[in-house]
C-alpha cells in the first residue's frame, strides 16, 4: 500500500519491518478470529446486531481480484525476486499499473 508494507510468508509475516510469527495452536489469533467471525454470523442469523463484512465492503476487493484473474495471466507474469533479511519477496512486475487500469 501507499502507507506501509505487509509481506506474508505463510507461518509469519513482516509488518513495518517487524517479523510476526503466526501461532498454529487452537488459541492462536487466527483461530480466535475465526471463532469471532462464526459467532457474529450466528448472532446475525438470530436477528441480532454483530460486526460483519457486508457485500458493500467485500465487493470492491473481490471484484478487483476477479478482474486481475481475468486480465493478468499468472503463468506468464514476470516476477522480480528481491532478497530481504527475512527471505525472498516475489513481486509481479506491472501489477500496480494493471490494477490501476482496471479500476
Amino acid at each position: 500500500g501507499s502507507k506501509s508494507t505487509l509481506e506474508w510468508y505463510g507461518d509469519y509475516y513482516i509488518l513495518h519491518g517487524e517479523r510476526i510469527t503466526i501461532e498454529k495452536d487452537a488459541n492462536s489469533a487466527i483461530q480466535r478470529a475465526r471463532q469471532l467471525m462464526f459467532n457474529n454470523v450466528i448472532e446475525l442469523m438470530k436477528g441480532k446486531s454483530a460486526d460483519h463484512c457486508n457485500l458493500d465492503l467485500a465487493y470492491p476487493v473481490t471484484h478487483l481480484v476477479a478482474l486481475l484473474h481475468e486480465n493478468l495471466s499468472i503463468e506468464t507474469a514476470n516476477y522480480i525476486s528481491s532478497k530481504t533479511e527475512h527471505g525472498v519477496q516475489r513481486i509481479i512486475k506491472g501489477i500496480d499499473s494493471k490494477m490501476e487500469s482496471l479500476i
